[in-house]
């Protein structure tokens, strides 16, 4: 009989166990300050705040507040962002190489700071890629823009301009590590 007892108390005290683990002591809200965007593409602090605020909001992992009554800060600086070549062809007359895809990659700088005691919990750099062809739409490029091993209409992300489709997915790629280090810290 005691031998049940304990089984049961076990079974039940897992119960309330998450996944999540649990906060920072006396972390439960965090306020996503204004990104800095030190690149020329302007639009990506938008696109990256609604991203991560979207994210944290849909796993329900700490509750967003205003800068003055949150419990932390989450600061984020674009540092750049550029376009590389990814893979070379030939012309169809042979006589130079062209640029067939193209790799965009974006880094940032992000800090996860304690409001009340200044405590820095996560300090570091984040970078991600998209990568694109030379097609008017990336839903018929035949490239795996986002490295998920889906290609096209079979991956719900890959759609749009091609260039516009690599950003928002590195975008969402850097929105997805920055929830992944917060969680890493529990």
């Amino acid at each position: 009989m005691v031998n049940k007892l304990y089984i049961l108390l076990f079974i039940f005290s897992c119960g309330f166990y998450s996944t999540k683990g649990s906060l920072p002591a006396n972390i439960d809200s965090v306020h996503i300050s204004p990104i800095l965007n030190e690149s020329t593409e302007y639009l990506v602090s938008k696109q990256l705040k609604e991203s991560i605020t979207e994210n944290i909001v849909d796993e329900n992992i700490i509750r967003i507040k205003g800068w003055d009554s949150a419990d932390s800060r989450l600061n984020i600086t674009i540092l750049e962002i550029k376009d590389t070549p990814n893979i070379y062809g030939n012309n169809s007359d042979n006589q130079y190489s062209q640029v067939d895809q193209w790799k965009i990659i974006i880094k940032s700088k992000v800090s996860w700071v304690n409001a009340s005691t200044g405590e820095t919990l996560f300090d570091g750099s984040i970078e991600s890629y998209g990568i694109y062809g030379n097609v008017s739409d990336m839903n018929m490029d035949g490239i795996d823009n986002d490295g998920d091993n889906l290609f096209d209409s079979n991956d719900s992300d890959e759609f749009g301009p091609p260039r516009e489709g690599a950003i928002r997915i590195a975008v969402e790629k850097i929105s997805r590590q920055i929830i992944n280090q917060i969680t890493s810290n529990w």
